[in-house]
């Protein structure tokens, strides 16, 4: 799943549907999706989110957004 995240992170690329749910805020949707060693790791990934960019998460709307603004970055890069 770290791989998932950094790929999100450094490149826009969109995640899977419990990594979409933490960084959207969904903590019903993230506890649904997670697998066991996701749900016993969540505190972890609450502090995941205190360590990316603010832009980065907060809603499915704000998760769009961040998405697409990487992607138009690399395409002008």
């Amino acid at each position: 799943m770290r791989e998932s995240a950094k790929r999100y992170i450094e490149f826009g690329m969109e995640p899977g549907s419990f990594m979409l749910a933490v960084l959207a805020n969904d903590l019903i949707g993230a506890f649904l999706r997670a697998d066991h060693d996701n749900r016993e790791a969540m505190f972890q990934w609450v502090k995941f989110l205190q360590a990316i960019p603010t832009n980065a998460w907060g809603s499915y709307e704000e998760v769009n957004k961040y998405m697409e603004s990487k992607r138009k970055e690399a395409d002008n890069g």
